[in-house]
């Protein structure tokens, strides 16, 4: 681990990266008034094309299975329906512009569309 001013950082900065490059477990630590104020340290290498998915697959393989029947949550819908909040305003198949007194002459237009 190399400390070097903030000044001298300035003036050596290619050769400090070159030193950093060269061997990954060094660290450049540059200081004000003695005190750290930033770390220079090596890049991490790229991880190769594919990893993340190898990593998660192998994580999937090591959970443990499924016991028992499988349920189809999504052809029991209607089951699960007490679920929706009854404070939620249902969709109105028809609309009329009377429902809504800050309807446009636009909108109303669209409205009527809808309702024929």
């Amino acid at each position: 681990m190399t400390r070097v001013s903030i000044s001298e950082a300035r003036r050596r900065l290619p050769e400090l990266v070159r030193q950093v490059k060269q061997d990954r477990g060094s660290v450049v630590q540059i200081t004000v008034r003695d005190e750290v104020v930033a770390e220079l340290p090596a890049a991490l290498p790229e991880p190769e094309p594919g990893a993340a998915a190898r990593t998660l697959l192998a994580l999937m393989d090591k959970l443990p299975k499924h016991r028992g029947r499988r349920r189809n949550i999504s052809g029991h819908v209607k089951e699960y329906r007490h679920l929706v909040p009854s404070c939620l305003p249902r969709p109105q198949r028809h609309a009329s512009p009377q429902a809504y007194p800050l309807v446009t002459e636009a909108s109303a237009a669209r409205v009527a569309l809808w309702t024929t």
